[in-house]
């Protein structure tokens, strides 16, 4: 591998940092008297909040869920050729959505994971459980329009959000970074000009305690101020076997807040700068359940169960620090929209993981950093109505930048085999050790060996995008997009060593020479859309993605390898609408993904490394999917709405020749195993949710009723099919009430009352499998107070 040398800047990164400078230097100017005037600045604070809609609702009924385009533009769900859907803050209330893994009862074709603290999601059976922060997501995150590649409390804990913004498909025409299989984009609440104020609370089973509250108002004419926080506690789901020797697991908390500040520079000139700070503490999914014990560790490692109950020797905590510190200045003249995003994500994660969740001290996973330092920054113009070009085209183009330090794992304490001296332990530890050298296992090491891993990675992403959409006809639209992407990846370092008697490094026993990488690519992105009788809305349209190549970075055995870059070809067909004088709103598309590389995660220790990524040369994902919301009886009953989505995907590896996994019979590991036909991962074949919403008014406020079921057919956690998540179904239910002069609110909640067991991950390892159950079932009381 090619040894690393600094860099020189090049051309094209001087030639962008140029640009990006005079346009910033550009916005600073006052605008001119006549444009100030005419077209005075919006108060929205992000391009992708929605508008309300509430002038096309059907008379008496209550919010929903409205989608906007693609183009990050506030229309009506009619207007956007593609699957786009958005969630206010009040449907959010109303449907029980506390974070993201609550977001696939309500979004078809969305699975929602979590390991070790980190998202793991699928859409459309697109994704990757490579969750490791030195590669790039396939589904990608936003706050308020800034990329965090981190699934960490940050991202999965929803506090002062104003709306959520969901896009399927490969992105990144139209802004931010690249993404293979879709987008998530959280807006939280702009500050307001006059004072509001919120304040919520919910209390219920497993000791459950959430504290929420928010206030903004304004200091002058000019600047805005809002502040909010939040506090979250409550037991682990999980308990130890009657008779443990050893204590119970930690409760999980979370606490954070937030800081936006908006001033008004001129009339078309805008800063919006915000501070976010959040941290969590606990059990996490750190903590797993063992089960499926491998052939030959069968006396060895003891089986929990798929319940609730886990009783590993060391104990489980998964420790995060997020901040995230962006600004934007949006200059919005009559002619374009321009706005520069600036921003800076520093996450720092302690994990202490028991490799094979059982009693048997085998195998002990410590990384004190398993974070990144962020450095974002965006420059992106876009048209408006009556602006530049405006009568034919909407257009949207822009550059991107990013530079993520010291990504992987910093200071990894990692213990094998620590207990072949436990007098209770060692007899079958023994015969084990013995029968792994016998058939020649690379996994060689010493007894009770303690070793101390690095692995960090530098990376540093540059890009130009843009679309437009061409008029054709009234009814008639041709966009065409692409995206160039230019990213260097450096393992700058990648050691092992023995673990010394303080807790640091001692003997270096392995150093790898760093290498670098360089990947580039062109993405384009064609869409038709038609618009039937002003009711239908026909689109098709054919898109690429892709996905980085990155480095292998916790070694154990061999020098770190390369991890080739995903693509994916996706074509999409589809139909939107309203029908029965607009009091049924629906949408169906099919759509089919090609993915070339597809990265896939491996967990054994005889892979090199602990955690190791391998690319799975085809696979081939197609499905259906529809939505409707329908108000059936607008006139005698106008607050009834029904509400559906459906989801049918078929994922299968159509070349697959020499994956890694292990031989079923013995549990031994392979890397030559054919998983060609096998189903790809987080793909179910059916999932539907079902459900109503009824909104009444009574004296003094309204009456909310809302309940949905949920079922999903099942599905594969990985390539070789057998880490399973069987089929379940899940029952919401909410029933609350509002006074509209005090605007005190309360609702009694329960979520999963079925009490199915839905896994937030599943991973086979050398001795048997381990995974996370999600919450069983819930219940409380929600409490809530809004002034202004």
């Amino acid at each position: 591998m090619p040894s690393c040398t600094p860099r020189r800047p090049s051309r094209r990164a001087a030639a962008t940092a140029a640009f990006m400078l005079a346009c910033t230097t550009l916005c600073a100017l006052p605008a001119p008297a006549a444009t100030a005037a005419s077209d005075p600045l919006p108060a929205a604070t992000a391009d992708d909040t929605p508008d309300g809609d509430a002038e096309e609702k059907p008379s008496g009924a209550q919010l929903q869920p409205v989608t906007v385009t693609a183009e990050g533009r506030q229309a009506p769900a009619r207007n956007a050729p593609g699957t786009v859907a958005a969630f206010t803050r009040d449907d959010l209330t109303r449907l029980g959505v506390e974070n993201s893994l609550d977001l696939p009862r309500f979004v078809p074709g969305v699975v929602y994971n979590d390991f070790v603290g980190f998202s793991v999601v699928y859409m459309r059976g697109v994704g990757s459980d490579q969750f490791l922060p030195s590669g790039d997501l396939s589904i990608e995150t936003y706050i308020d329009n800034i990329y965090t590649p981190f699934g960490h409390a940050l991202a999965q804990e929803f506090f002062n959000i104003e709306d959520i913004v969901v896009r399927k498909g490969p992105q990144g025409t139209e802004y931010g970074h690249n993404s293979v299989g879709g987008s998530i984009n959280l807006i939280t609440q702009a500050p307001s000009r006059e004072l509001r104020v919120s304040a919520s609370s919910r209390f219920g089973s497993f000791g459950t305690r959430k504290l929420k509250g928010a206030i903004s108002g304004g200091l002058g004419e000019r600047i805005r101020i809002g502040l909010a926080a939040f506090d979250t506690r409550h037991d682990s789901y999980y308990h130890r076997p009657a008779g443990s020797p050893r204590p119970g697991f930690r409760d999980e908390t979370a606490r954070g807040g937030q800081v936006r500040l908006s001033v008004d520079l001129a009339k078309t000139l805008r800063l919006d700068l915000a501070a976010i700070h959040m941290k969590q503490d606990g059990a996490g999914t750190a903590l797993v359940s063992a089960f499926n014990t491998k052939p030959l560790f069968a006396l060895l490692v003891p089986e929990t169960g798929e319940t609730y109950v886990s009783d590993p020797d060391v104990p489980p905590r998964l420790k995060a620090r997020n901040n995230l510190f962006y600004g934007h200045l949006r200059w919005m003249p009559q002619a374009f929209n321009a706005r520069l995003s600036l921003s800076h994500q520093d996450v720092t994660t302690f994990t202490q993981f028991d490799f094979e969740g059982s009693p048997a001290p085998l195998v002990t996973f410590r990384p004190r950093d398993m974070g990144a330092r962020i450095t974002t920054a965006e420059l992106r113009f876009n048209s408006r109505d009556g602006g530049f070009l405006a009568d034919f085209l909407e257009w949207d183009f822009g550059f991107y930048f990013l530079d993520n330090r010291d990504a992987g794992f910093r200071d990894v304490q990692f213990t094998v085999a620590e207990s072949l001296t436990d007098p209770l332990l060692a007899p079958s530890l023994r015969a084990v050790d013995a029968a792994l050298a016998n058939l020649g296992l690379p996994l060689n090491l010493p007894d009770g060996i303690k070793l101390f891993l690095d692995g960090l990675v530098n990376t540093r992403s540059e890009a130009v995008y843009g679309q437009a959409r061409w008029a054709l006809t009234d009814d008639l639209g041709l966009t065409f997009g692409a995206r160039q992407t230019w990213d260097h990846r450096q393992l700058t370092r990648s050691k092992v060593a023995l673990l010394g008697a303080n807790g640091t490094a001692g003997l270096t026993l392995l150093r790898w020479t760093p290498g670098q990488r360089a990947d580039r690519n062109f993405s384009p992105k064609v869409t038709l859309d038609y618009r039937v009788f002003d009711h239908y809305l026909l689109y098709a349209s054919w898109k690429r993605g892709f996905k980085s190549g990155t480095f292998n970075v916790l070694n154990v055995l061999k020098q770190p390898t390369q991890v080739e870059p995903t693509t994916v070809t996706n074509y999409e067909v589809g139909i939107k609408g309203e029908a029965f004088d607009r009091n049924l709103r629906f949408s169906a598309a099919a759509f089919q993904n090609r993915i070339h590389n597809r990265q896939t995660l491996i967990l054994s220790l005889q892979s090199s490394g602990a955690v190791t990524l391998e690319n799975a040369p085809e696979a081939v994902i197609k499905g259906l999917e529809f939505e409707a919301n329908w108000w059936p009886l607008p006139r005698l009953v106008p607050g009834l709405m029904l509400t559906t989505a459906l989801s049918t995907i078929d994922g299968r590896y159509t070349r697959y020749p020499q994956g890694t996994g292990f031989e079923q019979s013995t549990g031994l590991f392979q890397n030559n195993l054919d998983f060609t036909g096998h189903r790809t991962e987080r793909a179910p074949k059916f999932a539907a949710t079902l459900g109503f919403e009824y909104l009444r008014q009574v004296p003094g406020g309204f009456f909310d009723l809302s309940s949905s079921v949920l079922f999903n057919s099942g599905y594969f956690f990985d390539a070789q099919n057998v880490a399973r998540q069987r089929a379940y179904k899940t029952v919401q239910a909410r029933i609350g009430y509002t006074h509209i002069r005090t605007g005190l609110s309360i609702a009694v909640f329960g979520t999963n009352l079925t009490n199915d067991r839905i896994w937030l991950n599943q991973f086979q390892t050398d001795f048997n499998t381990v995974g996370t159950l999600g919450a069983p079932r819930l219940w409380g009381v929600a409490l809530g107070w809004e002034f202004g």
